[in-house]
């Protein structure tokens, strides 16, 4: 089963996008508030350093990127190939 994790925060019109997208291809994800959880936020700069925009977006554990990545995947059909998997 794949797994999606979504770091995000509230407000943020990218991350609700990219939040809606998974949930219009019916995948669960794993959704961490980096704005009111501290320990998903420090993971968030662990696992992407020279990131400190949201949304930052992985699937299996592979990093995707932010909202605009996410949707060039969409676009080029990648994601369904990841969501697959």
């Amino acid at each position: 089963m794949v797994k999606v994790e979504i770091f995000w925060r509230a407000g943020c019109g990218f991350c609700k996008q990219v939040q809606s997208l998974m949930e219009q291809k019916g995948v669960a994800y794993e959704s961490y508030n980096i704005w009111e959880d501290s320990e998903a936020k420090a993971q968030m700069k662990i696992r992407v350093p020279d990131k400190k925009s949201v949304p930052q977006v992985f699937i299996n554990g592979e990093y995707i990127g932010g909202c605009y990545d996410t949707m060039a995947f969409v676009d080029s059909g990648a994601l369904d190939a990841l969501l697959a998997k």
